[in-house]
């Protein structure tokens, strides 16, 4: 399988994820996903950017943002949501369970793509449990328990590890398992 290289576009060379403002403005934060719930469509536009900002409503979409606010700020990273990236495994389609394609992933092709969203100015990301596990076994790299998020509804806290010097990454629960979680975040 192919892994997209960097920040995808759509047929028009628009993107469609990315930095929820700009390059420029970017904050060191990558939210890493996994697909976009498209119903196996194209995905054609950067639809989580435009909830972001109110150009379309969508409850869904609210509650994500709502939640990746809350990691913001209880990890005490002092960093706003408009100035972070937004990005997917799979960036131009997928369903409202894990996909074929995504579940086919390889662990090399996970980090590829997470090694080809860093930029000289990434400090954190947050990604799921799948591409985690994916940059320990192909990096070899510890990861620390209890060093993380906290879910309210769940007996253990999620993992973080260093991978660089620079770079933190922090395993979360994808924004649509969240439903009524408090989440604290320990350090």
């Amino acid at each position: 399988m192919s892994v997209v290289k960097g920040f995808d576009t759509n047929i028009n060379g628009e993107y469609i994820e990315g930095y929820l403002s700009d390059k420029e403005h970017f904050n060191g934060v990558l939210f890493l996903l996994k697909e976009p719930n498209t119903n196996g469509e194209i995905q054609n536009e950067f639809y989580f950017r435009k909830c972001l900002y109110k150009e379309e409503n969508n409850s869904t979409i609210d509650s994500y943002v709502k939640y990746l606010r809350q990691i913001l700020s209880n990890l005490s990273v002092n960093r706003n949501l408009e100035n972070c990236a937004y990005a997917n495994m799979i960036p131009y389609c997928g369903m409202h369970k894990e996909s074929e394609k995504y579940k086919k992933l390889s662990n090399k092709e996970r980090v590829e793509r997470f090694e080809s969203l860093l930029n000289d100015k990434t400090d954190i990301v947050f990604v799921c449990r799948n591409e985690f596990d994916a940059i320990i076994k192909e990096k070899n790299i510890e990861w620390k328990e209890n060093c993380g998020i906290k879910y309210s509804n769940k007996p253990n806290s999620k993992r973080m590890l260093q991978y660089s010097d620079k770079i933190t990454v922090y395993e979360i629960y994808h924004p649509s398992y969240i439903h009524s979680f408090n989440i604290t975040c320990i350090k």
